[in-house]
């Protein structure tokens, strides 16, 4: 009774650590109440299924639970499933080797080490067990170190995307102000050279040179395009690539839609809806990219739609996106952090592709209340 405790506390401590890889690397396609009882009955199958003590059985069950459970419950790729399942399982043979201090024995590396070497090996049952559990806790407890050290890594590369929008932005302003105050020292002379053309009866040349002057940055508005300090920095750096590629941008950002989202957050989703949509429409004639943030009356949702020039179908036959980025080993990333942040604000994300106007479309839904929610 007791050696079928230490096995199931095992295997709970695997579960967890296994759901933990999962949760950190992938998006998954259940709740987390679904996810949970998902590994608990996969991982307990896996319990039953070891009495039989039969060694090669049991360690090609794990790895096809693995494969399943990635598979089926996280968006992920056929090879990309197969590929973390082996290394996963190989890790959960590896940890109770290690815990046993049997590494001489590696030909047994993908075998459940438990039912492996007999009790002459290891002096009594309930020390081995001891051992593998502690191994396990340690390599969860290590694992969670590192989790720690990587998020403290992208919140610095959070920050410093932050920053450099802010310098963008700043720039700009500069920039506009240097404009402004060279058109001031010089209005004397344009008036100068209206007057002439005037004196000269040439009202269409007078007309050009004022719609010149009327049309250049110095003359434009002040760079304000919503009220969320942050995300109007990211949208004005936005709108200067889009000038300088000659690409329409549009954004209709309503008063503290965006308030809600931490500043990490905020940028994480909007530079990268920006950063894609900027790279499909790059490049293409009349391309366009429309950036809609409004509130739903009377409720608690915020709805982001982006709309933008896509020459080419990004959909495969089924339904997966694909990239016609240069740099393909890099694709989803962005995707995969925007998806993180909708699932945080129990929202709901669709995409879709329209063939008349060649546009791919983007429509997320976010709840402002998330803590309400969470506390019911």
């Amino acid at each position: 009774m007791a050696a079928s405790i230490f096995y199931c506390m095992i295997y709970l401590t695997e579960a967890s650590i296994f759901r933990y890889y999962c949760k950190k690397l992938f998006v998954s396609r259940l709740s987390a109440w679904a996810e949970n009882t998902v590994f608990v009955l996969s991982y307990g199958l896996l319990f039953f299924f070891s009495f039989l003590q039969w060694i090669r059985l049991d360690t090609l069950a794990l790895l096809s639970v693995n494969f399943m459970l990635l598979f089926c419950m996280y968006d992920i790729r056929l090879s990309c499933a197969a590929f973390h399942a082996a290394i996963a399982t190989m890790i959960m043979g590896l940890c109770e080797l290690s815990a046993m201090g049997i590494f001489f024995r590696l030909a047994a590396v993908f075998t459940r080490s438990r039912f492996l070497f007999p009790e002459s090996v290891v002096p009594g049952a309930d020390s081995r067990m001891l051992l593998m559990l502690s191994g396990n806790l340690l390599i969860w407890l290590l694992y969670l170190h590192v989790q720690n050290r990587n998020e403290v890594f992208v919140q610095m590369q959070h920050r410093l995307q932050k920053e450099k929008a802010c310098a963008a932005y700043y720039r700009v302003l500069l920039e506009q102000k240097e404009n402004q105050n060279i058109l001031l020292h010089d209005i004397k002379g344009h008036l100068q050279s209206i007057a002439i053309l005037n004196k000269h009866k040439e009202p269409d040349k007078i007309t050009a040179y004022i719609e010149r002057l009327l049309q250049g940055f110095a003359l434009q508005d002040s760079v304000q395009v919503c009220d969320n300090e942050l995300l109007n920095a990211i949208l004005c750096c936005c709108h200067q690539r889009c000038l300088e590629h000659g690409i329409t941008f549009q954004t209709d950002v309503r008063s503290g839609t965006a308030d809600f989202l931490k500043e990490d957050e905020l940028t994480s989703l909007f530079c990268n809806l920006l950063d894609n949509a900027f790279a499909a429409a790059c490049g293409q004639a009349e391309a366009y990219i429309r950036l809609n943030v409004t509130a739903r009356p009377d409720t608690a949702l915020v709805v982001v739609t982006m709309a933008n020039s896509c020459e080419t179908d990004p959909f495969t036959p089924h339904g997966r996106l694909i990239s016609h980025k240069p740099d393909s080993t890099r694709h989803g990333f962005g995707l995969k952090s925007i998806r993180r942040i909708v699932r945080k604000y129990q929202g709901h994300m669709q995409t879709y592709y329209g063939q008349e106007d060649h546009s791919f479309h983007t429509v997320i839904t976010l709840h402002t209340e998330i803590e309400k929610i969470s506390a019911k």
